[in-house]
């Protein structure tokens, strides 16, 4: 199974998935348990590492991964880096 790092703001959390998508719900579900602060309002996964900057890397709305974990209210825009 593919070892995924998932990256956005102050958010770097590895998780071994199937899928880059489904790394990047378990690593959102991980700030329930380990809030952060600032979130981008993008989030990277990458099997190459943290700012790997890869062809191959995937991006996804961060605004869309709080929603998928029921976290959307949790946040507000200005917590977000551009």
């Amino acid at each position: 199974m593919p070892k995924y790092y998932v990256s956005s703001g102050d958010l770097n959390v590895t998780c071994d998935n199937d899928r880059p998508e489904k790394a990047a719900v378990a690593a959102f579900n991980q700030i329930k348990r380990n809030p952060i602060k600032e979130l981008g309002k993008l989030t990277v996964v990458s099997e190459h590492g943290f700012d790997s900057n890869c062809e191959d890397d995937r991006y996804f709305i961060t605004a869309d991964l709080l929603d998928e974990t029921n976290q959307l209210d949790d946040f507000k825009l200005t917590e977000w880096l551009d």
